[in-house]
């Protein structure tokens, strides 16, 4: 056993209890020294002395990553032979109908965009899950999954495509009642901006964080005088920054939040929310029935890879991807935590359960890098 491990533990038992903490929140409150893991051994009891191959195991200089701890993670499932675990319903907080609010209400999006996150779950038949060792024998990714489906939605809705979205954008911007309508370009800049900032405070924040124990630890009486000495030129440095920078090098915790912005009038807040925007302008009304103004969807190829064989496809068709599409890509990586290759994927698997078998067969023939329009 090992501390990936021990998180990847800890995930497995969140999702049998079906607690409302998925896998990115645990690993933020990992990073934000809410859940001891870096230099973990210092909560431990004074009476309780590490030493040899047990300091070893606590001996952890880095948070390991999504994948990494979902891959450890079905690794234990497979290892412990875990039966099917509780069902997520609608009600649980864990499910994409309701973990989709959260995700939309961080990204600043309208509540109005809700029914139309859960209308594709619907027509997509997205219902696995929980982890089944017959009908879905791998660990579902609640978190990726439901910013997968919340991408597409935007994809069906405003088109991301580099033009359709800032032409409805336009479009509601010279209306009269415009000040009610959602529009594409200003929550763009909005949300931009509060991106950077968080990413710098994150750059900064990783920098400052104190890596290296208080309390060093000995693999062996032996190695006691070289590690006393590594610790004594690490406090040197520290100081020798604090004088350089004006400010300690510690990072101050802040209290534990399910969300990473804040949105509203409050001191303090990232920027105006868009909660109560509606999107009147990119629906129009058929036969009294609310349809999407936008009347096609673009996507990559979406043959399915042998994993064995083929890697992700992300850094090939990167460049040839609209821009618009690939912010919010980023957007949504850095709420997660997670690398934009990695969510791309999920997309895909979204959109192969969201398009017919018709569509599926006339785009099997074309290359990843060839973008597909469907009317």
């Amino acid at each position: 056993m090992n501390m990936p491990k021990t998180l990847a533990l800890i995930h497995l038992a969140l999702l049998w209890s079906r607690e409302s903490l998925t896998l990115s929140d645990l690993l933020r409150l990992v990073n934000e020294g809410h859940v001891p893991y870096v230099n973990a051994f210092e909560e431990l009891p004074e009476e309780m002395k590490l030493d040899g191959k047990d300091a070893l195991i606590f001996r952890v200089e880095s948070v390991p990553s999504h994948r990494l701890v979902q891959r450890q993670a079905h690794t234990l499932l497979l290892f412990l032979q875990l039966q099917t675990f509780p069902p997520i319903s609608r009600q649980s907080l864990l499910h994409p109908a309701l973990l989709s609010l959260r995700y939309l209400a961080d990204a600043n999006l309208p509540d109005d965009l809700h029914p139309w996150v859960c209308r594709l779950m619907d027509g997509a038949c997205l219902v696995d899950f929980t982890f089944d060792p017959q009908s879905c024998p791998v660990l579902p990714r609640y978190d990726m999954q439901t910013a997968a489906v919340i991408i597409v939605t935007m994809k069906l809705l405003f088109g991301l495509d580099d033009h359709t979205e800032w032409d409805l954008s336009d479009e509601s911007g010279v209306q009269q009642d415009s000040e009610d309508m959602f529009n594409l370009r200003r929550w763009f800049r909005l949300t931009q901006a509060a991106l950077i900032s968080a990413q710098q405070k994150r750059l900064h924040d990783a920098a400052r964080k104190q890596w290296k124990a208080k309390k060093p630890l000995y693999p062996s009486r032996a190695l006691k005088a070289v590690v006393m000495k590594r610790k004594r030129t690490a406090e040197q440095v520290q100081m020798c920054f604090e004088k350089l920078s004006s400010r300690p090098v510690g990072v101050q915790r802040c209290v534990p939040s399910s969300f990473i912005f804040c949105w509203g009038d409050e001191d303090g807040a990232d920027g105006p929310s868009l909660h109560h925007k509606k999107l009147d302008r990119v629906l129009t009304l058929k036969h009294n029935v609310q349809t999407l103004s936008n009347t096609t969807y673009w996507h990559t190829a979406l043959r399915v890879c042998d994993p064995k064989k083929c890697r992700s496809h992300y850094s090939e068709v990167e460049a040839t991807l609209p821009r618009s599409f690939v912010w919010l890509l980023q957007l949504f990586s850095f709420l997660l935590s997670v690398k934009p290759p990695h969510l791309y994927e999920e997309v895909l698997k979204v959109e192969r359960r969201v398009l017919d078998r018709r569509t599926l067969r006339r785009t099997g023939t074309t290359s990843r890098a060839e973008d597909t329009m469907v009317t």
